[in-house]
């Protein structure tokens, strides 16, 4: 399965990192825009917190859970959590925190959950 992921940004230079960065995952297609594309081409959401108020109308309006990673200032976090998203970057965030918290949401998307000592999936009622 394909996860795809919407990066919501105007700058080209976070677009390049990314790009590279994820080069090598054949698991993540990544969609760049400078805002939402439509819920149904997108399972996780990287977008500025200005974006709130338009993901949360998606969110009412196709009346589905979305995976949503806010970033931006602090002075948003506590606004952003209570929106419902999944996670927050605090500015300034690096590649590297990004990966992690999108490798959390697929976890939980793919029903398996991650930890140093192995990898616990949920099928049905089996627990793997």
């Amino acid at each position: 399965m394909q996860i795809r992921i919407n990066l919501i940004t105007t700058d080209k230079i976070m677009v390049e990192k990314v790009k590279i960065y994820f080069r090598e995952r054949q698991d993540l297609k990544f969609l760049y825009s400078d805002h939402p594309v439509p819920v149904e081409d997108t399972e996780i959401y990287i977008a500025p917190v200005q974006c709130i108020e338009k993901l949360s109308k998606y969110m009412r309006e196709e009346k589905r859970e979305l995976s949503i990673i806010f970033y931006g200032n602090s002075q948003f976090l506590r606004k952003a959590f209570l929106t419902g998203c999944d996670d927050y970057l605090k500015n300034p965030w690096t590649i590297d925190e990004l990966a992690i918290r999108v490798t959390k949401i697929i976890g939980k998307i793919e029903k398996q959950y991650v930890f140093p000592w192995g990898v616990i999936s949920i099928e049905g009622t089996d627990i793997i």
